[in-house]
């Protein structure tokens, strides 16, 4: 039988279906119950605080967040894609990392962290389909990051489609073969690629 066409209202539905407008306050209750139990698997992590990186579309955020899930301190700081013609959408990968590492270290140096207790994790939440490319060995972006917004390759999406393939533009997959082709064509560099929470993990580790 032929596979189902894509269709965004079918997506559309199912997201709606999986998370409720209820299911952020849901979520944070969970994570409060789970790290104020008095179990002694929870004990220490209640008392835990972590950095949080929110590396987004359309701006960046850090903030200190206890271990009730309270945000203690936040700084914030717009990053707006570049759209050099329509359908396109990418963006400075490598400014887009110094302008996180920046506000974690401004919330780690906050005056009031030293009342609450140490921090002792960093979790990052980012766009999860946008594409970065870089050079393992000068770790450098080999060309702009795709947004997950841009379509540019939703021909190659089509022709997939066509093979029984089904894979949305927003999707990593196209993304990283277009950036790819373009700039190894024969597969003869040594490349990363990673979505932004990998490419943060690597400038925070290199």
């Amino acid at each position: 039988a032929a596979a189902a066409p894509f269709c965004s209202r079918d997506v559309g539905a199912s997201l709606a279906a999986a998370y409720p407008p209820s299911a952020p306050q849901n979520m944070i209750a969970r994570f409060r119950r789970k790290f104020t139990a008095s179990s002694p698997a929870t004990r220490s992590l209640s008392t835990s605080h972590f950095c949080r990186s929110d590396i987004g579309t359309s701006g960046v955020r850090a903030a200190i967040v206890g271990p009730d899930a309270t945000i203690l301190h936040e700084r914030s700081h717009e990053f707006l894609p570049d759209t050099p013609f329509d359908g396109l959408v990418e963006f400075d990968a490598v400014a887009y990392a110094d302008l996180a590492i920046e506000l974690a270290r401004d919330v780690l140096t906050w005056d009031g962290l030293a009342t609450h207790g140490e921090v002792e994790a960093i979790g990052i939440s980012n766009q999860r389909a946008s594409t970065v490319v870089w050079d393992r060995e000068t770790g450098q972006p080999v060309a702009p990051a795709q947004s997950w917004q841009d379509l540019r390759t939703i021909g190659d999406c089509l022709a997939l489609q066509a093979e029984g393939l089904f894979i949305a533009p927003n999707q990593p997959a196209t993304k990283a073969a277009n950036i790819w082709n373009g700039v190894d064509p024969d597969r003869t560099r040594d490349l990363c690629i990673g979505t932004p929470d990998s490419w943060m993990v690597w400038r925070l580790t290199e």
